[in-house]
């Protein structure tokens, strides 16, 4: 039986004490000089003649995104991280440099300047023409492989020694790149002189003895619950099931399952309760087969079974949106199916309608003419009826540099016959950040010595995605470099200037132009690694730098102060924090707080010490608060010499430390009923696994259990104890 594996972290974390010091790792990978972002930089340059054959194309043409999480010591001590972007240098240079297949604006504006010559597409003669003359048929020259070839060879070095003269990650200091410092433009004052670096200052964890902090994993567990009014949409594989729930009696009314083709996988990404209806979002692999050679068969053949002929399958990929409705005889039908091409970049509700974004990569199949919509117009299906999207629904850029979608769709859930707009923006590959009110699709420019990132943007509203403006920035984003707070979007770059490598952060907003640049503040040097957080902008290299843009109009240059955060992960409680942790067979609740002097333990208890196992020591978040009644939950489990236990035990927390407050305890042999999580709503704490949940009354000082419902049958004979 498979049992929660805690060493299994995908993002390096804290081991014990606080001693996983992110910076240390990152310097810590080996490239060789010959990787360096100047040498990659020249290596492209070298492999650029499909670049150079593309640009004079752009000439001629008539028209047209691990995270470090960390926060601040001092005044930022505590802050919720908004958002965290980590990535390598040497990987930064390559993959930065290689995002060469979008949008090329060509010379038709200047760089950190407006570009309005994006519009959309009066006819298919138009598109189609468009698509023609930026169409590559030949895979093997298009910068895709050549950077290919690049990241083939900086992987090689995981398992080589450096032997460059240069260490790993280090570049030269910053007086011998000719002197460049930090500028803020425009309109912003510039400190002079260096900016002290702070990294690796340590942290309180360092003078805590005794206070121990878990091994986190660095990502939250995926929450299988949703619960609005009285329904609680249980995620079960590909499948919701709906429960009904009244004063905390439950009760079973259906399942919303998908219907697999015999060539077809569909897999659940998004669930959206609206109303009545339930929105749900599949990711579709088709492989339904292309070609059935009438290949002769032997008599031996058809003895040892050979009766059908080998079938080649080409895979396509394509995002399903169903919208389910209640039956008056109970369960769920599917009102609407709608599908369009493309794999899944992301999915929003807003007001009632839904919002699905796709990237759809154009399969290089043979151009015929205007008529053949299907080798070069995206198209979807509603209830079964294929249509193409309309030209006057496509928008093009100034300048295209490939033919390649992103289709964005809005479903009105709500609406009578529950209508779909389908649109998309020609020339992009997927690198697309979406808010809750707006699209942003990026693409990459080289023309006229310039390389820039240039920026759709799309506002989200009654269905449908309105064209803002586009906006045009110098140097090529960063991997992780791109994010968007408060209606500010922030775009890292790395570009060449006559006195080296310049790293920029650039922020625009929405005015009267559509998207303009409202400051920009750069560094010398190529970043190490990029964090944002709370309108700060850390920048790190072999030099450290952090820009202030908490006025996104008046950003300011700051002192650099990364540090790691012991914190991270851990629950906001009160004046400090909860948190699960194991120690010598034993599972510890403590509640610790920061001090001058460091980390301080106000209180701890232990949970369970027959070598228990709990999801949440790895995921904090997983703990149950409750700081208006005071109260803690754990989940947990334990062999108690028969089978398996599973518990969620909840604590009452005072100024005393903590006390039992009830429990929900079962015996199994399945994994699926291991308990994990808890939430409150309607004065009713659901506790939740993958196999049952519970409706439970808290009381002062106990917990009792009102109804369950099994999701899936218990392999079980034996007793539950409530």
């Amino acid at each position: 039986m498979s049992r929660m594996d805690n060493d299994s972290l995908r993002i390096p974390g804290r081991t014990g004490a606080a001693e996983g010091i992110y910076a240390d790792m990152l310097s810590s990978l080996p490239v060789p000089e010959r990787l360096s972002p100047e040498n990659i930089a020249r290596m492209l340059e070298e492999n650029s003649s499909y670049a150079k054959r593309r640009a004079s194309l752009a000439k001629s043409a008539d028209s047209r995104e691990e995270s470090v999480s960390e926060k601040k010591k001092g005044r930022r001590a505590g802050l919720s991280v908004a958002y965290r972007a980590v990535c390598a240098v040497a990987a930064c240079a390559v993959l930065s440099l290689g995002v060469v297949r979008y949008m090329d604006m060509g010379g038709a504006a200047l760089a950190d300047n407006p570009v309005r010559g994006s519009s959309y597409a009066d006819n298919y003669d138009e598109l189609h023409k468009t698509f023609r003359k930026y169409y590559v048929d030949d895979s093997s020259k298009t910068l895709d492989a050549v950077m290919a070839e690049i990241e083939h060879s900086y992987n090689q070095t995981d398992s080589s020694t450096v032997s460059d003269s240069q260490s790993a990650n280090e570049e030269p200091p910053r007086s011998e790149q000719n002197g460049v410092s930090p500028s803020v433009q425009p309109d912003a004052d510039s400190p002079a002189g260096d900016i002290s670096s702070q990294q690796d200052e340590g942290s309180a964890a360092d003078e805590s003895a005794g206070v121990r902090l878990p091994q986190l994993s660095g990502e939250e567990s995926a929450d299988n619950v949703i619960i609005q009014g009285t329904r609680l949409y249980v995620i079960n594989g590909s499948s919701v099931k709906v429960i009904e729930s009244v004063g905390g009696t439950m009760s079973y009314i259906g399942e919303c399952a998908p219907q697999d083709g015999i060539y077809e996988k569909r897999t659940l990404e998004r669930v959206f309760p609206i109303g009545d209806r339930l929105c749900v979002i599949y990711s579709v692999v088709s492989e339904e087969p292309v070609s059935v050679p009438a290949a002769e068969q032997s008599m031996v053949d058809i003895l040892m079974g050979g009766l059908y002929p080998e079938q080649e399958a080409e895979p396509a990929y394509s995002v399903e949106i169903v919208v389910y409705e209640q039956q008056l005889s109970g369960g769920f039908v599917a009102s609407l199916v709608t599908s369009q091409s493309g794999t899944l970049i992301d999915a929003r509700e807003s007001g009632g309608y839904v919002y699905v974004v796709t990237d759809y990569d154009y399969d290089h199949s043979p151009i015929i003419g205007v008529e053949d919509l299907d080798s070069y117009v995206p198209s979807y299906t509603i209830n079964g009826y294929k249509s193409y999207i309309l030209p006057e629904n496509i928008l093009i850029p100034q300048r295209v540099s490939t033919t390649d979608y992103t289709v964005i769709s809005g479903v009105a859930v709500l609406e009578q016959g529950t209508p779909v707009f389908v649109q998309a923006v020609l020339g992009s590959e997927g690198k697309v950040v979406m808010t809750d009110s707006s699209v942003y699709v990026f693409g990459y420019s080289e023309a006229d010595g310039l390389s820039s990132t240039v920026c759709e943007c799309l506002d989200l509203g009654f269905g449908a995605a309105g064209f803002v403006g586009s906006a045009s920035v110098s140097g090529v984003a960063l991997p992780g470099g791109i994010f968007e707070d408060n209606g500010t979007l922030f775009i890292v770059t790395l570009e060449s200037q006559e006195t080296g490598l310049v790293t920029s952060v650039n922020a625009l907003r929405k005015g009267a132009l559509g998207m303009e640049l409202v400051s920009k503040v750069s560094f010398p040097g190529a970043a190490s690694y990029v964090s944002y957080d709370n309108g700060i902008v850390d920048i790190s290299g072999s030099e450290s730098y952090s820009a202030d843009f908490s006025d996104p109009y008046s950003p300011t240059v700051t002192d650099y102060a990364h540090a790691v955060d012991i914190t991270s992960g851990l629950l906001s409680y009160g004046d400090g924090y909860i948190t699960l942790t194991e120690e010598d067979g034993a599972i510890y609740l403590q509640k610790i707080s920061i001090s001058e002097n460091g980390l301080v333990l106000d209180f701890e208890t232990v949970v369970n010490d027959s070598s228990p196992f709990s999801k949440a020591l790895s995921d904090n978040s997983l703990i149950y608060t409750d700081e208006q009644n005071g109260l803690v939950g754990v989940p947990y489990g334990f062999f108690d010499g028969h089978d398996y236990c599973y518990r969620y035990q909840l604590y009452r927390l005072d100024g005393n430390g903590f006390s039992p407050a009830g429990s929900v305890e079962t015996h199994e042999v399945d994994d699926d009923f291991e308990i994990f999580r808890a939430k409150l709503s309607g004065g009713i704490l659901y506790v939740i696994s993958d196999g049952r949940i519970y409706a439970c009354a808290v009381g002062e000082d106990s917990m009792s259990v009102i109804s369950s419902v099994d999701l899936i049958q218990s392999s079980y004979s034996g007793h539950s104890n409530w």
